[in-house]
């Protein structure tokens, strides 16, 4: 089954005029992407689309033909945004671990001296031009440095441990590997379109059980019009199987939308807090190591004589053993630190809560308007409820949309 209708139908209702226009151009390419997601479902997808549709609405629960169709168009549209949303999670963390170790191997490189002297080699003192070379290699490049070029540097450092920096520069090979399939496969932005359309079939499907003929492409506030228009275009679509408003359900609205949605809010929200408060424990922990690997860093930098300058014959002196040693551990703990604080942010778990936890109040509101309703105009009443909670639904939604165009993968960079 199609989520939306094929594109050269939506382009006949578009001016033709308007179809050189981008963006008009973006709404075609994100109805056919749409298109192609919901025609490429993997077989064995029928299970996850069943639970989808029977979490939406129960079929124990009768409904038109037109309302079935919305709800099939949910479910395919919730299963295509949560398997981009396990992909995007999988692609997050594979780019966390590849950075981290990255950031490992960089500290093998500059601050873990060689144990093995080269053959033939005498043991410099720490003022010889050998053991001053030795130094130089087990410290960051420095980019402002007149006297030894980048290229010097590197060499100077594959020279002292290739297996570290051929395994750093593959690494940074796949790290760039991994930046190029996430742009072109753009899991993020798919992602945040199925699951947009997803939330505004499911508006859709709880008006009309609420007898409720306001469509939900309508409803995007003046300001969210150009940024959403493929939405729109897309929602619009579906109404041409419209067969006219059926009689209305109030007690499904309220029992599966109001109070499910109210109950559903509070466990996710609760899921999240928990999650993010494990990333914020770790990121806390992890920041103290930062500000002294810092200090080491300047320290090292501006008095090599007493840091980083092992003979080459293998003998160390106890304060260039700890400080190599302690360098080693406390750039590896500010990489994690680092990391953490990007995987936190990319994830955005306190973020998401905090958006659930702003519509939780319109849902607890909305609770205590509908429940002790037993007037005759009681329809009429939990149908204005109804209404105005899917216009803040649609408006909340469509901020969070208009957010993700600011997320995305970096490389990195330095």
């Amino acid at each position: 089954m199609r989520l939306l209708l094929e594109e050269d139908q939506v382009v006949i209702r578009q001016p033709q005029g308007l179809l050189r226009q981008p963006r008009v151009a973006g709404t075609m390419d994100a109805l056919a992407g749409c298109n192609r997601g919901a025609a490429t479902l993997p077989e064995n997808s029928s299970g996850a689309l069943r639970m989808a549709r029977e979490g939406l609405l129960p079929t124990s629960e009768p409904v038109d033909a037109f309302t079935e169709s919305l709800c099939q168009r949910y479910a395919v549209a919730d299963v295509l945004a949560t398997q981009c949303q396990k992909r995007g999670v999988r692609l997050i963390r594979a780019y966390a671990v590849l950075v981290l170790l990255t950031a490992m191997l960089l500290g093998v490189i500059y601050y873990f001296p060689p144990l093995k002297p080269r053959p033939g080699s005498a043991a410099p003192t720490a003022s010889s031009p050998a053991a001053s070379s030795l130094h130089t290699a087990t410290l960051p490049p420095d980019r402002n440095s007149p006297t030894q070029s980048r290229y010097a540097q590197w060499r100077n450092l594959l020279r002292k441990d290739p297996a570290a920096v051929m395994a750093y520069m593959l690494v940074v090979l796949a790290i760039f590997l991994l930046y190029s399939l996430t742009s072109q496969r753009n899991v993020t932005r798919r992602f945040a379109n199925f699951r947009g359309l997803a939330e505004g079939l499911r508006v859709q499907v709880f008006w009309r059980l609420a007898g409720l003929s306001h469509r939900v492409a309508d409803h995007y506030q003046s300001h969210q019009v150009e940024e959403l228009e493929w939405l729109r275009v897309a929602l619009k679509t579906v109404y041409l199987d419209d067969t006219g408003v059926p009689s209305p359900n109030i007690h499904v609205v309220r029992s599966l939308w109001v109070h499910g949605q109210h109950a559903w809010l509070k466990r996710k929200i609760a899921t999240l807090r928990a999650a993010d408060r494990r990333l914020a424990v770790a990121f806390w922990v992890l920041l103290g190591p930062a500000a002294p690997w810092a200090l080491l860093k300047v320290l090292n930098e501006a008095f090599p004589q007493w840091c980083g300058v092992p003979s080459i014959d293998g003998s160390w002196s106890g304060l260039s053993l700890g400080l190599s040693f302690g360098m080693l551990a406390l750039s590896w703990a500010s990489a994690a630190f680092m990391v953490v604080a990007t995987y936190r942010k990319l994830r955005g778990f306190g973020q998401i809560a905090a958006r659930y936890e702003r519509l939780l109040p319109l849902y607890r509101a909305a609770r205590r308007k509908t429940d002790p309703l037993e007037a005759e105009d009681a329809d009429d009443q939990v149908q204005a409820t109804v209404l105005e909670l899917g216009k803040h639904a649609l408006a909340e939604n469509a901020d969070w949309l208009l957010l993700q165009k600011d997320v995305r993968f970096e490389p990195p960079k330095g």
